[in-house]
């Protein structure tokens, strides 16, 4: 009889601890399949150790994840400061974020810390040299052949906090061809094109549509491209460069034509 009651005693405690438990079920498959098939001597037991550990494991998940969103908080938090320093010393606005691919106009869009480090590291190589007055003299390249005058302007304007170069000509057409040193404009595909944004590189207007306008400057030589984007990608037009030691340019339109050019500075008049 008292065996009776032992038995019943234990089974109680494996009925109670089944219903506070999500583990006992699968404790029980694990318990089994690990005892080929059967039922081993003392399986209660081996469950409730079973359940035990799990539980305690379930435990240790939920501490670790709390642990690690705290960190991603306080890196987040880190990030966001260093933004706001690096933005407030060199002057810049929201406009200057899509530059380095934050898209502040989509609230809903998930960012995360790798994001924030490389629009942190972007927005530290941003140059401060962006006021008018410090422009160079326009540039005027006159065609050998019977074409237009092509104008170049480097830092004559700004946007997005940054300074632009530009050229002017009748191949430059349904876009505004500006663009920062090292860097592309992007127009807008309808209108008036008017330049919404510039990107650091091709992979950062993969999904932009309307013209595109890449500015390259280096001690002897400036280029500018210029073409179109849409859904099947990006497909360049044209290609103006020149010389800073000869003063000889080149246009180049398509794959089959080149028109030459002799370029110099232009004194203004005032």
């Amino acid at each position: 009889m008292k065996l009776y009651f032992i038995i019943a005693a234990a089974l109680v405690s494996i009925g109670c601890y089944a219903q506070e438990s999500k583990y006992i079920a699968p404790c029980e498959e694990k318990v089994i399949a690990y005892s080929g098939g059967v039922k081993p001597f003392g399986f209660d037991e081996y469950v409730k150790r079973c359940v035990t550990i799990s539980e305690y494991n379930e435990k240790q998940r939920v501490k670790e994840k709390k642990t690690s969103e705290w960190a991603k908080n306080i890196r987040e938090a880190q990030l966001l400061n260093q933004m706001d320093t690096i933005m407030k010393a060199k002057g810049l606005t929201d406009n200057d974020l899509p530059s380095c691919g934050l898209d502040i106009g989509n609230p809903s869009a998930e960012i995360t810390n790798e994001q924030l480090e490389e629009v942190v590291f972007c927005l530290s190589l941003k140059k401060l040299d962006t006021k008018l007055d410090e422009a160079s003299p326009p540039i005027i390249c006159k065609a050998i052949a019977k074409e237009s005058d092509v104008i170049i302007s480097l830092s004559s304007e700004s946007k997005f906090g940054r300074a632009l170069n530009c050229i002017s000509g009748d191949f430059a057409v349904d876009l505004t061809p500006c663009a920062p040193s090292g860097a592309y404009g992007l127009s807008a595909p309808t209108g008036s094109a008017d330049l919404i944004r510039v990107a650091n590189g091709w992979r950062d207007f993969e999904d932009h549509i309307g013209g595109v306008v890449g500015s390259f400057v280096s001690a002897d030589q400036l280029s500018f491209t210029g073409g179109f984007a849409g859904i099947n990608g990006y497909r360049q037009d044209w290609e103006f460069s020149v010389s800073r030691l000869t003063g000889n340019g080149q246009l180049k339109l398509g794959k089959d034509r080149a028109v030459k050019y002799r370029c110099s500075k232009v004194e203004q008049k005032f």
